[in-house]
């Protein structure tokens, strides 16, 4: 029974390690992709998929709309992937219907968004 619970504690402590190396990597992968504004740890991360993204100018427009509001603190478009990344500030929030009405107010259409 002992060498069950050694080899158990093993395991979970074995994979406690990869579920920290992985979101620690998911977080690097997520700061390096905010280009604009500052990224803040400790705020929300928002994925949202939009169509009609096509060009810089379109991701600047975004980023212009989406920074008029205080809760923001960081974004990242990226154009092959046609997503939006939005980092809002500590304690903050931003509604699925007020994300979709700024995307769609740019003449984008939401696919799906996605919230970390």
């Amino acid at each position: 029974m002992k060498k069950f619970i050694i080899f158990f504690l093993s395991i979970l402590m074995f994979m406690s390690i990869n579920v920290v190396s992985v979101l620690a990597e998911e977080k690097q992968q997520v700061e390096s992709t905010i280009t604009q504004g500052v990224y803040d740890p400790d705020g929300k991360v928002i994925i949202v998929k939009a169509k009609g993204l096509v060009c810089a100018f379109c991701a600047t427009s975004l980023e212009k709309v989406f920074f008029k509001e205080d809760s923001v603190s960081g974004m990242g478009i990226d154009l092959t992937t046609k997503e939006i990344l939005i980092n809002l500030k500590k304690g903050h929030e931003m509604s699925d219907a007020l994300i979709t009405e700024k995307i769609e107010w740019g003449g984008y259409n939401v696919e799906s968004i996605i919230r970390q």
